[in-house]
């Protein structure tokens, strides 16, 4: 069984978190118990409820925690939207982030799919 850290999701998730870590040093020091507070956390739960999802032994616990971890990756998403128009973000730097974002959505989606598919046939059994 693979662990975690092996996963595509969280190695793009916690890349992310970096970038996002990054960009943020940057914001106006006003924002850091604001907007940068926010995306942060935003983002380091978006990465920490896949690892603590995978941990969990159900089908049905790993698609709560990828569910509130696409959850989390939306209000990254948003915060993202907000900071650039607020001239937080060069535009350049946000379509990379908005990017890096949008394929991590994606990428749970299908990891979600793919456990429900999975429940579906299991209680089919």
């Amino acid at each position: 069984m693979k662990l975690y850290k092996d996963l595509d999701l969280w190695i793009q998730t916690k890349a992310l978190v970096v970038e996002v870590y990054k960009i943020t040093n940057s914001f106006p020091k006003e924002e850091q118990y604001g907007i940068i507070s926010q995306l942060r956390r935003a983002a380091v739960s978006s990465v920490a409820n896949i690892a603590e999802g995978y941990g969990r032994g159900s089908i049905k616990d790993r698609i709560r925690f990828l569910q509130i971890s696409r959850g989390s990756l939306f209000e990254v998403d948003s915060l993202l939207n907000s900071s650039q128009a607020l001239n937080f973000i060069e535009l350049e730097n946000f379509i990379a982030l908005e990017t890096s974002t949008t394929n991590s959505i994606q990428m749970v989606n299908g990891i979600i799919h793919y456990f429900e598919k999975k429940l579906a046939e299991h209680h089919e059994n």
